[in-house]
């Protein structure tokens, strides 16, 4: 399936599956990453621009650089944002709760996440509104998403995209639809931006080597030793398959997967 076709079948099976669900509106997280900007492109397509609201909700660890790339997703797509910093939210965190601190570690950077999802799904009982998941297959099968936090949603979106699939379709969307997803959106490291410069790539592996060998093991079964012999390092091979492996039970959690 080449990937106008694919494109055209998620714009069909994101409306195909509000309908059935009883939902005209969405509700979205942009962060001005190539994820989020993907799915509300394709959002507005499948549900028109007036039914898609955009949320931007910057942390302390945000660049500047990605909100304004995300309100010009917003202008380009023709659609509403509002903005809601989580500084003071997440400051109130660390007051408040004795075993959360300003030096950050992992519990301190997933509750960015968490605080962020329920806005969110807070925005979705107000207005009735399908959280649309950004996630993609390369986060879900290593486990970097946020449990409760970015992984929340009523449909995830991206989940059967590899981190690399993504830029294809988004390059796709664009030859098709115009360009509403920005050229600096392609060039940029993606990062969670949940501390001081983070890079999804140097959590991981650089994502075309990363979802190489995620489609060997995961898709087409292959051990380790027969990964290896394709070339790749063992050491990265052992890493990947450790991710994946360990995250069994938070992939458990995840919304349902547009699936075409």
């Amino acid at each position: 399936m080449n990937s106008s076709q694919v494109l055209h079948l998620m714009i069909s099976g994101i409306r195909s599956y509000a309908r059935q669900n009883g939902f005209k509106k969405a509700v979205i997280g942009l962060s001005g990453g190539i994820d989020s900007a993907l799915t509300c492109s394709l959002a507005v397509q499948a549900l028109g621009k007036k039914n898609v609201t955009v949320l931007l909700l910057p942390s302390p660890f945000t660049n500047p650089e990605n909100m304004k790339d995300a309100k010009e997703i917003c202008k380009n797509l023709g659609i509403a944002y509002k903005t809601y910093s989580i500084h003071r939210l997440l400051k109130s965190y660390l007051r408040e709760i004795d075993f959360l601190s300003s030096e950050f570690s992992l519990a301190e950077e997933n509750l960015q996440a968490r605080i962020r999802g329920n806005i969110l799904m807070s925005y979705s009982n107000k207005y009735h509104a399908l959280v649309l998941n950004t996630g993609n297959k390369s986060e879900a099968l290593t486990g970097y998403f946020t449990l409760y936090g970015d992984s929340c949603g009523g449909l995830a979106v991206l989940a059967n995209l590899y981190k690399t699939q993504v830029y294809e379709i988004s390059a796709q969307y664009n030859l098709k639809f115009g360009s509403g997803i920005p050229f600096s959106v392609f060039q940029k490291l993606p990062t969670a931006e949940l501390r001081k410069n983070q890079s999804d790539e140097a959590d991981l592996l650089p994502y075309p080597l990363l979802d190489s060998i995620l489609k060997l093991y995961f898709d087409q079964n292959k051990t380790v030793n027969q990964i290896v012999k394709k070339g790749f390092k063992k050491k990265d091979v052992e890493k990947v398959v450790r991710w994946v492996e360990k995250s069994k039970f938070k992939r458990k959690q995840l919304p349902p997967a547009l699936n075409w």
